[in-house]
């Protein structure tokens, strides 16, 4: 039996990290839940935060000392740990590359499956095996356990737990240059400066990937300073700011402080839409707006986005006002003026009136005017930027 009577430690670190996992597995409930699962981002984000969740719960159950409690736990979630990565890398991509396939997914899960196989003999071992390696690598003052080297000792492939953190790093710094990869061609093909998107798509994919780049830093600081896992406490503080700031991002993209008051006089007062209904629909207009590009129709109207997603025009009125801030025409207008400012640079030889047919509008002089009110420049001087 092993020693129950290890210090247990509860500090500033603990209840943090334990305020992160309570965190993340509740926003994950918001991400894979009913209406939001069907987005291969909200999939994938939430799967990130339940795998974050897990490894913020066995570095808690270490750091403080409760594992003596669990010990079959040490270690279970190394495999975890290394879903983050591929997770956040294909996340990212579903943002700027749209659906990700199922043979894709799997591809990016063929390491964590490999790596969680050969750690099941160790997952398996005895609680002397799991309280030894404990206080190994956590350096505890406490005495170790006698006992014979298990069967698979001698095979490289069942020891790669002891090479974790070196495959760890090396997983988030590969998948890292392969999302930041993914950004830069997604900007250079938007012309759109990195410092300043105005897409959604571009904003949340720039914002997750200062937030891995961050925790990377952090990860290889700690894990430099710290050989063995002695530094834990920081990583799991850093993964729940991370997961708190993720939170944040999520409230404020949110409609949740742009409601109707009751008493309000609008002309959609006794509309029956739940929230939930116009969070769909604006998603569903967002997408056939982003990948059908129906603003470059010259007749494009809210007729013939209402047939698009089986509703009416003045359900599509409504969320287009509520849920983006704007009216039909300045909502079209923007996509639009977008659109155009991509095929400017992507096509210098086109002339003005070409780039405005693109784009749906009739007349050179109406896209001009479009183009400098929301842009304070004419095409022309885009162009020559």
């Amino acid at each position: 039996m092993v020693d129950t009577n290890a210090p247990i430690t509860l500090d500033f670190y603990a209840v943090f990290t334990l305020l992160g996992i309570a965190q993340a597995l509740f926003l994950s409930l918001f991400f894979l839940g009913p209406g939001n699962r069907d987005k291969p981002f909200n999939v994938l984000q939430g799967g990130m935060l339940v795998c974050m969740a897990l490894s913020l719960v066995e570095i808690f159950l270490l750091y403080t000392g409760y594992i003596v409690n669990v010990l079959f736990l040490v270690d279970f979630s190394e495999a975890l740990s290394l879903l983050i990565a591929p997770l956040f890398y294909l996340s990212v991509k579903s943002l700027l590359r749209g659906k990700i396939s199922r043979n894709e997914v799997i591809a990016h899960l063929v390491v964590p499956i490999l790596y969680f196989l050969s750690s099941l003999p160790y997952l398996l071992s005895s609680e002397d095996v799991k309280f030894n390696a404990w206080v190994v690598s956590y350096q505890l003052n406490l005495p170790l356990y006698e006992f014979d080297l298990p069967w698979w000792w001698s095979s490289p492939f069942f020891r790669l737990t002891l090479f974790h953190t070196d495959i760890l790093v090396a997983f988030f710094c590969l998948y890292f240059v392969m999302a930041a990869w993914l950004l830069v061609v997604a900007f250079k093909n938007r012309n759109e400066r990195l410092f300043a998107p105005k897409t959604q798509a571009l904003k949340t994919a720039r914002a997750s990937a200062i937030q891995f780049f961050v925790l990377l830093l952090i990860v290889i600081t700690v894990k430099l300073l710290n050989p063995n896992d002695t530094g834990d406490q920081f990583i799991a503080t850093c993964i729940s700011l991370s997961i708190y700031f993720t939170s944040f991002i999520v409230v404020k993209n949110s409609g949740f402080f742009r409601q109707v008051p009751l008493t309000e006089e609008g002309k959609y007062k006794n509309s029956n839409l739940s929230a939930d209904d116009k969070k769909r629909i604006a998603d569903l207009l967002s997408r056939i707006m982003e990948e059908g590009k129906l603003f470059t129709a010259g007749d494009v109207s809210l007729t013939k986005l209402a047939t698009e997603i089986r509703t009416t025009p003045h359900v599509v009125s409504q969320v287009i006002n509520e849920q983006f801030g704007k009216g039909f025409f300045e909502w079209i207008g923007e996509y639009r003026i977008e659109e155009s400012k991509v095929l400017l640079k992507q096509y210098p030889n086109y002339k003005i009136e070409e780039i405005a047919d693109r784009v749906g509008y009739s007349s050179k002089s109406s896209f001009n005017t479009a183009f400098k009110k929301i842009t304070g420049m004419t095409p022309s001087q885009y162009r020559q930027r």
